[in-house]
């Protein structure tokens, strides 16, 4: 589970406020909005109170949870960092269709549909289209622009919001966006399957839900892996993993994996780098060079809108983080390297300035094409001179 703190770190911000500028300032509701298929994803929607003038809309879709559940309990804070939150946004978090409260069935990456969708076709572009109609028609207060960001799998579902966007949508942030499972990010790396990474998120991610749920409560083997290397050894032949110690056939993506050892259909269908064409929104995609699981899809997801997009008001952002590290509030070092300042702080003013132009008309400027860390350790090097 270490693998995966970076992402499910924010995840903890969760439960009642040990502070309470959210809740003080922030209305929240928790709503089902209906999809063109008549399933209903579950939102939670923090409107801020002050309603002086309209506010654009900021929205992560998760598969990780948009709690917590009920209009009583509240974040400790909103959007992707806090210069955001003061910023003040309509905030909206959504379970992913088949994750958590929200109806439907969960598809691993959900494949892209080209074309014109008929009520019985979904993708995460049709859900994203449907969620933004009922925003900004029952929303009220809004100024009509969307923004999406999202980080790792979430980072997914921004990038899936491009390909046929809703018009609404103006600035979207694919930030270590799990973008091809089988060349370059997360389940394989050039085809080499990510063993002990799979084999440890399938567990948790992993579980049946039969029906929606706030808290899947457990995990579908126990395991004391405390020498990874030996354990792997000793389990012999993958297909050891599904004995009844271990996923015993319950992981659906798991068998899913085990079924496609080449890259096929199952893996090219979830490849969203094709679809990425005749992009509208701006994007500011964001990686780390000391990103073990999808720095790939930082980098790909950049060049296929380059490539296959190439008017778009396109971005990219690399910088000395871990996986998604630059959410945290601080970054001034990894291993033996002292960055010798706070990166993450000109981070959070560039991540604010990219959603405050597009969304909010600010004089800020916009952004350079690319803004890439040109240094692993600078002690007298300021944070923004850290980047060029």
């Amino acid at each position: 589970m270490a693998l995966l703190l970076p992402v499910i770190a924010p995840a903890q911000d969760r439960g009642p406020a040990d502070n309470n500028f959210v809740k003080d300032n922030f209305d929240k509701q928790d709503v089902y909005i209906p999809m063109r298929d008549g399933k209903k994803l579950y939102t939670v929607i923090y409107t801020p109170k002050d309603n002086s003038h309209p506010y654009p809309f900021l929205m992560e879709r998760t598969p990780y949870s948009a709690g917590p559940y009920g209009d009583t309990l509240y974040r400790r804070s909103l959007g992707p960092n806090k210069d955001l939150l003061h910023e003040k946004y309509i905030f909206v978090y959504q379970d992913v269709r088949g994750r958590y409260m929200s109806e439907g069935e969960f598809q691993e990456m959900t494949p892209h549909k080209e074309g014109k969708k008929s009520s019985k076709e979904t993708d995460e572009s049709s859900d994203t289209w449907d969620t933004i109609d009922w925003l900004l028609k029952n929303i009220k207060n809004n100024n009509g622009r969307v923004g999406l960001w999202g980080v790792s799998y979430p980072g997914f579902y921004a990038s899936a919001s491009l390909p046929d966007a809703h018009p609404a949508i103006r600035a979207v942030s694919p930030q270590a966006p799990v973008t091809d499972e089988f060349i370059g990010d997360d389940a394989n790396h050039n085809g080499a399957f990510f063993l002990l990474d799979n084999f440890d998120f399938d567990n948790y991610f992993d579980v049946k839900r039969p029906v929606p749920v706030k808290d899947y409560g457990h995990t579908i083997f126990k395991a004391d892996i405390r020498d990874a290397y030996q354990f792997f050894l000793d389990l012999g032949p993958l297909n050891n993993a599904n004995g009844p110690a271990y996923f015993n056939n319950q992981g659906k993506i798991w068998n899913e994996y085990m079924g496609n050892p080449t890259n096929g259909e199952y893996w090219r269908a979830r490849n969203i780098r094709t679809h990425l064409k005749n992009i509208r929104p701006a994007v500011l995609v964001v990686g780390g060079w000391f990103d073990a699981e999808d720095m790939f899809g930082a980098l790909r997801t950049y060049e296929a809108i380059e490539r296959q997009s190439p008017h778009n008001d396109n971005h990219l952002l690399m910088g000395p983080w871990t996986h998604g590290a630059w959410g945290a509030a601080g970054w001034t070092k990894f291993g033996p390297l002292d960055f010798g300042q706070n990166v993450n702080d000109y981070y959070h003013i560039i991540e604010t300035k990219f959603f405050d132009h597009y969304l909010k008309d600010s004089a800020a400027d916009a952004l350079p094409e690319a803004t890439v860390s040109k240094t692993v350790a600078s002690g007298s090097a300021s944070a923004a001179e850290s980047f060029r």
